[in-house]
Parts: C-alpha cells; sequence; structure tokens
C-alpha cells in the first residue's frame, strides 16, 4: 500500500501514487509546508504557534519517510535488474564458451580435410 500522509491518500497501484506525487495538489501541500510561517498574528500564543511548526515537521518526516520507501523500491528494482543481467551474462558466458570448442572442432575437421 502506497500512502501519501501530507494528502491522506493511498493507494495500492505503485503508478497511481507516482501520478499523485506528480500532481499540482500534492506539489502545493509540499510547498506550503515548506514556507516558513510568520508570527505577525500577536493573538496566537507561543503553544500555538509550537503546535503548528511540529505539526509541520511531522508531515515533513512522513513526506521524506515516503521518500525513503520509494527510494528503496527503486533500489530493490535495480538490484533485481542487475541480478537478472548477471544470470544473462553468465549464461551468456557459458554458450560463448560452446561456440568455441564448437570452432575448435570445425577448424580442426576442416584442416584434417585439407590433409586427405
Amino acid at each position: 500500500m502506497y500512502t501519501c500522509q501530507v494528502c491522506n491518500y493511498s493507494t495500492k497501484n505503485a503508478s497511481s501514487y507516482k501520478r499523485h506525487l506528480d500532481s499540482l495538489k500534492h506539489k502545493k501541500k509540499l510547498e506550503s509546508l515548506c514556507t516558513p510561517i510568520a508570527n505577525t498574528d500577536s493573538s496566537k500564543s507561543n503553544s500555538q504557534v509550537k503546535t503548528v511548526n511540529i505539526d509541520i515537521e511531522s508531515k515533513a518526516i512522513a513526506v521524506l519517510e515516503e521518500k525513503i520507501k520509494i527510494l528503496i523500491q527503486h533500489n530493490k528494482t535495480i538490484e533485481n535488474n542487475y541480478n537478472q543481467m548477471r544470470q544473462e551474462q553468465l549464461s551468456m558466458k557459458k554458450r560463448m564458451e560452446k561456440i568455441g570448442k564448437y570452432l575448435s572442432l570445425v577448424c580442426k575437421a576442416s584442416n584434417e580435410i585439407n590433409q586427405l
């Protein structure tokens, strides 16, 4: 399950989650989290401002955690692709060795025929 805690959005589909992360709504919410809060309203108490800052920090942490999850998934995909390519490389190496042996046999047979 892919979850964006900033926007309170969840989906089972990775492509839908990526589309959400690229959406204007998500980007605006992220942008609003990154802009500093001006303490121009004297009616707000210090504890109210601290609560707002803690809430913003919590959402920022949630965003970073989501990005870490995405990076971990990308890393797993890259590792899987690497392992698959390594297996294919080893398989091709074995085939090339067989081809080399067959060519050697063909050359040897060709030389024997030429000597007749």
